[in-house]
């Protein structure tokens, strides 16, 4: 009930989603009296392969990245840029965060963590990494790196991005991976894109 409460919430604050909600209900309402179907229920309870929640996809992350290359790049004729026509800020509030079935069915995890960052891949492949996660099994991550046309980051390595924390442990990316916080991840990506065991028992063995 939580979870279509806060799409509703989302959809009826976002002018765009002003547009959509009604039609979104309709279609709902329309699903349930002719078919006896609840259809957001139903996406939101199905099968992550289904649904292309799991490792295996290989399109979302590439509409991710085209969206990030557009965000960086885009010109107001429409165009791309040669040049990245704005600079960001990204913030990350962790504070209060989700594991498991996310984003539609998460497990809370109070994991206390702010983030800013001045790249957002960057910021992104701290952030994985911080949850347990292995970035180079992430194909939105890893692929985003190769990118040459329209780059989404500066030529340093991940492994030199410059970290400040108030965390001892979280001053270098491989320091916030001997002492990540061992998020859960969704069904369809379990065994897929955690840290290796070497890096988990190096996090044992710190903490």
């Amino acid at each position: 009930m939580k979870v279509v409460e806060g799409l509703k919430d989302f959809l009826v604050q976002n002018p765009v989603g002003k547009i959509f909600y009604p039609r979104i209900m309709y279609v709902n309402k329309l699903g349930k009296k002719l078919l006896g179907v609840d259809l957001i229920r139903s996406i939101r309870d199905s099968d992550p392969y289904q649904n292309g929640g799991w490792h295996g996809n290989d399109t979302v992350w590439r509409m991710v990245l085209d969206l990030n290359k557009i965000l960086l790049y885009g010109r107001s004729d429409g165009t791309l840029g040669p040049r990245a026509a704005r600079r960001m800020v990204t913030v990350v509030d962790g504070l209060y965060a989700g594991e498991g079935e996310g984003p539609l069915k998460p497990s809370l995890k109070t994991a206390g963590v702010f983030m800013v960052g001045v790249n957002s891949l960057a910021l992104d492949i701290v952030a994985a990494t911080l949850m347990g996660f292995d970035y180079g099994k992430i194909k939105l991550l890893s692929r985003a790196l190769e990118i040459q046309d329209f780059p989404l980051r500066d030529h340093t390595p991940p492994e030199a991005v410059q970290l400040r924390s108030n965390v001892a442990e979280w001053h270098s990316l491989d320091g916030v991976r001997r002492a990540h916080l061992g998020f859960r991840p969704p069904r369809g990506w379990v065994g897929h894109i955690e840290l290796d065991a070497s890096a988990a028992d190096a996090t044992s063995t710190a903490a």
